[in-house]
Protein backbone atom coordinates (compact mmCIF):
# COMPACT_ATOMS: atom_id res chain seq x y z
CA UNK A 1 0.00 0.00 0.00
CA UNK A 2 1.29 3.54 -1.16
CA UNK A 3 -0.12 6.44 -1.65
CA UNK A 4 0.97 8.36 -4.88
CA UNK A 5 2.96 11.14 -3.91
CA UNK A 6 4.92 11.94 -6.61
CA UNK A 7 1.53 11.93 -9.12
CA UNK A 8 0.10 14.62 -6.12
CA UNK A 9 3.02 16.78 -5.75
CA UNK A 10 2.88 17.25 -9.52
CA UNK A 11 -0.72 18.51 -9.23
CA UNK A 12 0.46 20.93 -6.36
CA UNK A 13 3.27 22.38 -8.09
CA UNK A 14 0.92 23.20 -11.07
CA UNK A 15 -1.64 24.67 -8.83
CA UNK A 16 1.57 27.18 -7.52
CA UNK A 17 2.37 27.39 -11.39
CA UNK A 18 -1.03 28.61 -12.43
CA UNK A 19 -1.14 30.99 -9.64
CA UNK A 20 1.52 33.04 -11.55
CA UNK A 21 4.51 31.62 -9.20
CA UNK A 22 7.60 31.20 -10.93
CA UNK A 23 9.98 30.94 -8.44
CA UNK A 24 9.39 27.61 -6.41
CA UNK A 25 11.21 26.18 -3.63
CA UNK A 26 11.30 22.45 -2.06
CA UNK A 27 11.83 22.39 1.75
CA UNK A 28 12.66 19.12 2.61
CA UNK A 29 13.52 17.26 5.61
CA UNK A 30 17.58 16.03 5.83
CA UNK A 31 15.77 12.37 6.22
CA UNK A 32 15.26 11.19 2.42
CA UNK A 33 12.53 8.12 2.70
CA UNK A 34 10.96 6.70 -0.26
CA UNK A 35 8.22 8.59 -0.16
CA UNK A 36 10.03 11.95 0.19
CA UNK A 37 12.16 11.08 -3.12
CA UNK A 38 8.58 10.41 -4.81
CA UNK A 39 7.67 14.04 -3.47
CA UNK A 40 10.73 15.81 -4.75
CA UNK A 41 10.57 13.89 -8.33
CA UNK A 42 6.56 15.47 -8.60
CA UNK A 43 8.12 18.40 -7.96
CA UNK A 44 11.36 18.35 -10.26
CA UNK A 45 9.15 16.94 -13.09
CA UNK A 46 7.00 20.06 -13.00
CA UNK A 47 9.12 22.96 -11.56
CA UNK A 48 11.96 21.31 -13.07
CA UNK A 49 15.75 20.20 -12.29
CA UNK A 50 16.51 23.66 -12.00
CA UNK A 51 14.19 24.69 -9.20
CA UNK A 52 16.10 24.75 -5.71
CA UNK A 53 14.89 21.18 -3.25
CA UNK A 54 16.51 22.39 0.18
CA UNK A 55 16.93 19.48 3.15
CA UNK A 56 17.01 21.52 6.31
CA UNK A 57 16.27 21.16 9.81
CA UNK A 58 13.18 22.55 10.95
CA UNK A 59 15.44 25.45 13.53
CA UNK A 60 17.45 26.04 9.71
CA UNK A 61 13.90 27.64 8.66
CA UNK A 62 15.01 31.08 10.03
CA UNK A 63 14.48 34.97 9.72
CA UNK A 64 17.94 35.20 7.76
CA UNK A 65 16.98 32.30 5.96
CA UNK A 66 13.58 33.36 4.81
CA UNK A 67 14.76 36.88 3.72
CA UNK A 68 17.55 35.82 1.48
CA UNK A 69 14.86 33.22 -0.92
CA UNK A 70 12.01 36.02 -0.87
CA UNK A 71 14.85 38.51 -1.69
CA UNK A 72 16.00 36.30 -4.40
CA UNK A 73 12.60 36.06 -5.88
CA UNK A 74 10.80 33.06 -4.33
CA UNK A 75 6.94 33.25 -4.13
CA UNK A 76 6.19 29.71 -3.30
CA UNK A 77 7.59 27.04 -1.18
CA UNK A 78 6.16 23.30 -1.16
CA UNK A 79 7.08 22.19 2.10
CA UNK A 80 7.29 18.08 2.79
CA UNK A 81 6.38 17.97 6.35
CA UNK A 82 4.62 19.83 9.21
CA UNK A 83 7.37 20.27 11.30
CA UNK A 84 9.35 22.42 8.32
CA UNK A 85 5.49 24.41 7.84
CA UNK A 86 5.14 25.10 11.34
CA UNK A 87 8.71 26.34 11.24
CA UNK A 88 8.09 28.51 8.13
CA UNK A 89 5.00 29.81 9.32
CA UNK A 90 6.70 30.97 12.71
CA UNK A 91 9.76 32.12 10.84
CA UNK A 92 7.51 34.35 8.57
CA UNK A 93 5.04 35.79 11.52
CA UNK A 94 7.95 36.81 13.23
CA UNK A 95 9.67 38.52 10.55
CA UNK A 96 6.38 40.22 9.43
CA UNK A 97 5.75 38.20 6.50
CA UNK A 98 1.96 36.68 6.21
CA UNK A 99 1.25 33.90 3.49
CA UNK A 100 -0.17 34.14 1.16
CA UNK A 101 0.17 37.55 1.02
CA UNK A 102 4.08 38.00 0.69
CA UNK A 103 4.65 34.32 -0.22
CA UNK A 104 2.48 30.91 -0.77
CA UNK A 105 3.47 27.75 1.36
CA UNK A 106 1.84 24.03 0.96
CA UNK A 107 2.45 21.01 2.66
CA UNK A 108 2.88 17.40 1.22
CA UNK A 109 1.23 15.51 3.54
CA UNK A 110 -0.65 14.85 6.95
CA UNK A 111 1.13 15.78 10.55
CA UNK A 112 4.12 13.80 11.45
CA UNK A 113 5.21 15.85 14.54
CA UNK A 114 1.86 14.34 16.26
CA UNK A 115 0.21 17.99 16.31
CA UNK A 116 -2.50 18.75 14.70
CA UNK A 117 -2.77 19.68 10.82
CA UNK A 118 -3.59 23.33 10.27
CA UNK A 119 -6.36 23.80 9.06
CA UNK A 120 -5.48 27.55 6.82
CA UNK A 121 -2.84 25.49 5.47
CA UNK A 122 -3.38 24.19 1.76
CA UNK A 123 -1.68 20.37 2.05
CA UNK A 124 -1.90 16.75 0.77
CA UNK A 125 -4.17 14.67 2.55
CA UNK A 126 -2.70 11.09 2.73
CA UNK A 127 -5.76 7.72 2.29
CA UNK A 128 -4.52 6.34 5.16
CA UNK A 129 -8.54 4.86 6.04
CA UNK A 130 -8.53 3.85 2.11
CA UNK A 131 -4.85 2.74 2.60
CA UNK A 132 -5.86 0.35 5.49
CA UNK A 133 -9.03 -1.01 4.22
CA UNK A 134 -6.72 -1.71 1.01
CA UNK A 135 -4.13 -3.74 3.36
CA UNK A 136 -6.89 -5.50 5.38
CA UNK A 137 -8.04 -6.97 1.80
CA UNK A 138 -4.46 -8.06 0.66
CA UNK A 139 -4.51 -9.50 4.40
CA UNK A 140 -7.88 -11.20 3.56
CA UNK A 141 -6.02 -12.48 -0.20
CA UNK A 142 -3.00 -13.83 1.21
CA UNK A 143 -5.12 -15.96 3.90
CA UNK A 144 -7.18 -17.32 0.82
CA UNK A 145 -4.04 -17.75 -1.20
CA UNK A 146 -5.38 -15.49 -3.76
CA UNK A 147 -2.67 -13.08 -6.03
CA UNK A 148 -1.94 -9.61 -4.63
CA UNK A 149 -1.09 -6.94 -6.02
CA UNK A 150 0.55 -3.78 -4.80
CA UNK A 151 -2.20 -0.83 -4.54
CA UNK A 152 -1.44 3.01 -5.25
CA UNK A 153 -3.94 5.40 -3.51
CA UNK A 154 -4.58 8.84 -4.79
CA UNK A 155 -3.60 11.71 -2.19
CA UNK A 156 -6.32 15.26 -1.92
CA UNK A 157 -5.83 18.10 -1.96
CA UNK A 158 -7.12 20.11 1.31
CA UNK A 159 -7.78 23.90 0.12
CA UNK A 160 -6.72 26.06 2.84
CA UNK A 161 -5.24 29.76 2.43
CA UNK A 162 -1.52 29.23 2.54
CA UNK A 163 -1.58 29.12 -1.32
CA UNK A 164 -2.89 31.96 -3.28
CA UNK A 165 -1.65 34.51 -6.45
CA UNK A 166 1.83 35.23 -6.75
CA UNK A 167 3.13 38.30 -4.89
CA UNK A 168 5.36 40.75 -6.80
CA UNK A 169 8.66 40.19 -5.99
CA UNK A 170 10.14 41.89 -3.05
Amino acid sequence: MTANYTEATQEMTQRFLSLGHRQLMYLGRQERTESAADREQGFRAVAGSAAPVLRLLPEQVNDAFLREVLTQGVTGFLVENDALMRALDATAMQGGFRSPDDFSSAVLGDAITGQPDDPHWTRLRVPRVEMGRGAVEVLLRLLGNDPVQNAIFRCAIHEGISLGPAPRVI
